[in-house]
């Protein structure tokens, strides 16, 4: 469970100003969670900082990869997979439904 903080970087706050930066389109219940940032012209015309275009596979597991490395994990045992299914038994264990 995660619980807001009063300090910079607080993860509650963080997700609060990533939604607020949404294209208003890409915020209904259906939407992908994971949208392509503006590469060009940072600011949107709305002053948004994503585009309505989804994340693809490659480009998700790039990231994963680039970030294990940056943090020094064993990228032998964290994979696309292992993070789905970390996530998927965290979500029974709270009860959560999306």
């Amino acid at each position: 469970m995660m619980y807001a903080t009063q300090d910079e970087r607080c993860s509650i706050a963080a997700y609060k100003l990533f939604a607020s930066q949404r294209p208003k389109a890409y915020c209904q219940p259906g939407s992908p969670f994971y949208i392509a940032p503006r590469t060009q012209d940072f600011n949107g015309p709305n002053g948004e900082w994503l585009m309505m275009q989804r994340v693809g596979m490659n480009k998700l597991g790039h990231m994963v990869e680039r970030k294990t490395e940056q943090c020094g994990l064993d990228r032998h045992r964290l994979t696309n997979n292992s993070v789905r299914k970390r996530m998927v038994q965290a979500q029974g264990r709270e009860s959560c439904t999306y």
